[in-house]
């Protein structure tokens, strides 16, 4: 009975094996079997209380959205805003005016560059950062 573990999902004792580790749990695993961890029940579950919590708290979700993408390029709110002025508001590429700004960084070093609006910030990944890709581009169109 030693190898059995009790499912708190379909509450049926399974074995130790059809459960997920979880080294912060006491027995070393999780408190529901594998399957009850992946059914497409629990899954519309969370997908529900997600929407739920979305729409209760919008605000919360996009400032959280906000600290979160500052964090990732290593700039505060400061430097952010700083950006923003020093380019009056504007996208970096092409001029118009910023709703929701992207920050373009070098992805060799990392570097934050400036900020860009969505269209110029996508064509600019799809050119892999590349100069002689964004001529030859221009060439193209010329």
């Amino acid at each position: 009975m030693d190898d059995l573990k009790h499912c708190g999902g379909c509450s049926r004792d399974r074995g130790r094996g059809d459960f997920h580790r979880d080294r912060s749990r006491p027995d070393g695993l999780q408190r529901r079997c594998k399957d009850c961890q992946s059914s497409p029940e629990r899954r519309a579950g969370k997908l529900a209380a997600e929407a739920v919590r979305r729409e209760r708290f919008p605000e919360r979700i996009a400032e959280s959205r906000r600290r979160q993408t500052l964090a990732k390029y290593g700039i505060g709110r400061v430097h952010f805003e700083a950006l923003l002025i020093a380019q009056a508001g504007r996208c970096g590429g092409c001029g118009e005016p910023l709703t929701a700004p992207n920050i373009d960084h070098d992805h060799a070093t990392g570097a934050v560059r400036g900020l860009l609006c969505s269209p110029c910030n996508l064509a600019l990944g799809c050119a892999k950062d590349d100069p002689a890709r964004l001529r030859g581009l221009l060439a193209y169109l010329g």
